[in-house]
């Protein structure tokens, strides 16, 4: 007795209906997805900040910039440095510009 297929229906080329088996996505489109779920979140100022950095800016010269005091905006800068997992905020900077999180050239 021949085995049925589960699946889903297909037309073949003589334009009757038959079952192809169901097939899983391919890896690299499961892949591709997962990505995105690793691009941090940066509030509006973390943004802000890594941007100024990214241009070469101090906290004093990027406190002056924004209105703000140096000491916050090397808090938004740690708090970006820490979701983008570096120790550096230059490094930070980079990774931010290559994730798509800023433009330094809108700043």
């Amino acid at each position: 007795m021949p085995k049925a297929n589960s699946g889903h229906l297909s037309t073949g080329v003589t334009g009757g209906l038959a079952y192809a088996p169901r097939r899983d996505p391919p890896k690299c489109v499961v892949k591709c997805l997962d990505l995105s779920a690793d691009v941090p979140i940066l509030t509006v100022r973390e943004k802000e900040c890594i941007c100024w950095v990214a241009k070469g800016k101090s906290s004093w010269d990027i406190g002056a910039i924004l209105g703000i005091s140096e000491c916050t905006v090397d808090y938004h800068i740690k708090i970006a440095m820490k979701k983008l997992g570096t120790g550096n905020r230059m490094v930070a900077a980079k990774k931010a510009k290559q994730l798509g999180l800023i433009a330094p050239q809108f700043c």
